[in-house]
């Protein structure tokens, strides 16, 4: 049987979409991390943060119109590459598989919930190489911490930390290789708490970048 659907048609959409997919998650999002990361650094410099703080607007408004710019692009990029790629397959291949537009949003999702990074490490140090680094930092530990039973391979003084670890941070790696491909091709989601949780890690860290970017004196 093909890897994926049931004959080899749908093997050769489904598989492409996946690499799409696959791509547009692990590639993208490092890329728009690299091309957007310094974007609420910047808010902190002085002269930049004067001029927008006269102006009859809240910090957080402010913050808040700077991320709307951002996730803005990246979902009109996004819905212009599923879209467009979606189109053209069906089209050729006679196969309807709207299924794999759903991928958009995990795929969205997950770059909003990585940006809370960036943002946070933004208006905390008012640096967008540290903003990018420390983003870095944290999806190479989430990718060591999804490596399957992790947790009973280590020394029991630290399976605590381990599993602790593993549910606090975005679980970047496990979305990346079960969420999206299971949207791509069309099959169930086995494991959506992997976004949820991700999610809830997003919400915190935006929670608490706002809190500082509405005190701190600049």
């Amino acid at each position: 049987m093909p890897p994926f659907g049931d004959t080899m048609l749908e093997s050769v959409v489904f598989g492409a979409q996946a690499f799409v997919a696959g791509a547009a998650y692990w590639v993208g999002i490092l890329l728009a991390l690299f091309a957007t990361g310094g974007l609420v650094a910047s808010l902190t410099e002085r002269g930049v943060v004067d001029v927008l703080l006269t102006k009859p607007l809240s910090r957080s408004a402010v913050l808040a119109g700077r991320l709307l710019a951002v996730m803005a692009v990246m979902l009109v990029l996004l819905v212009y590459l599923f879209g467009a790629v979606w189109l053209v397959m069906s089209i050729k291949s006679g196969l309807w598989a709207p299924g794999f537009l759903l991928a958009i949003p995990v795929v969205f999702g997950m770059f909003v919930v990585v940006y809370g990074v960036v943002t946070l490490v933004g208006v905390w140090s008012g640096s967008g190489p540290l903003s990018f680094i420390v983003t870095l930092g944290v999806l190479f530990v989430s990718l060591i911490l999804a490596i399957p039973e992790l947790a009973v391979q280590v020394d029991a003084t630290w399976r605590p930390l381990v599993t602790g670890a593993y549910w606090a941070l975005p679980n970047f790696g496990g979305v990346g290789t079960q969420v999206v491909p299971q949207l791509a091709t069309g099959a169930a989601v086995g494991s959506p708490w992997l976004l949820g949780s991700s999610l809830a890690f997003g919400a915190a860290c935006y929670g608490l970048a706002f809190f500082l970017f509405s005190r701190t004196d600049f």
